[in-house]
């Protein structure tokens, strides 16, 4: 630390700039998509639109009265937060060779 603050004259603190957001591009992202994680085995996850941000249902975590927001929280078009029984989860859609793909670190889902 005092080598920084006396061998290198930083710039002040600035604003980061916002992330990039297409809300015409959310209806893209939308439908069922199909997973496997190595705990629950084969899963859907069901993806809606609704004004600029997008919902999730996963009917396995329902059904095993796990808690998560079903509105999902926007970093960026493609990269959003989910908050799944009280803990962030990252989820990033990614479009690859024509096929559309919803990715955590446990799971890579594919749209149907």
């Amino acid at each position: 630390v005092t080598a920084m603050a006396t061998l290198v004259d930083l710039p002040s603190p600035t604003t980061p700039p916002s992330p990039p957001f297409d809300a015409s591009a959310l209806d893209a992202m939308t439908g069922t998509y199909s997973a496997f994680d190595a705990d629950i085995g084969p899963f859907d996850l069901i993806i809606t639109h609704t004004g600029d941000s997008l919902r999730i249902s996963v009917p396995v975590l329902d059904d095993a009265g796990i808690p998560y927001d079903h509105e999902m929280t926007a970093i960026s078009t493609h990269l959003w937060i989910v908050m799944v029984g009280g803990e962030p989860e990252e989820i990033a859609f990614i479009e690859k060779s024509g096929a559309l793909y919803l990715r955590n670190r446990q799971f890579v889902g594919r749209r149907r």
